[in-house]
């Protein structure tokens, strides 16, 4: 009888502690961004408008970083797989265009002499 009574009151508390609203407040402060921040900026020069053919006037450097990058197989398996969606992306428009098929079928139907269709 004690564990009855133990277990429907453990039961209740926590039907009554599962059926109370959290009380959590979301709202976000409202923050004035600007549209841009084109006016922000003075400085016109940015490096990565660079080319590092002009950042590094070193000609064998240059000749170092062209062939690390022709052998290089991580550039590579990218290389591989930006052709491999290319080709995905041609097949799935290829796919929305409507198609045409003809097809011919000839049969011909041949008894035997003793047959019951004659």
């Amino acid at each position: 009888m004690k564990y009855i009574y133990t277990f429907s009151l453990s039961v209740l508390i926590c039907t009554l502690s599962g059926c109370s609203i959290l009380k959590n407040d979301l709202s976000s402060a409202k923050i004035n961004v600007p549209v841009n921040y084109t006016g922000l900026v003075s400085d016109t020069s940015n490096i990565a408008q660079l080319k590092w053919r002009d950042y590094f006037k070193d000609p064998l450097l240059h000749e170092l970083i062209d062939s690390a990058l022709i052998a290089s197989p991580d550039l590579n398996i990218v290389l591989q797989r930006i052709e491999n969606a290319r080709a995905q992306i041609k097949t799935a428009q290829g796919a929305q265009l409507p198609a045409v098929n003809a097809g011919i079928n000839i049969s011909a139907r041949k008894f035997g002499f003793y047959t019951m269709d004659d």
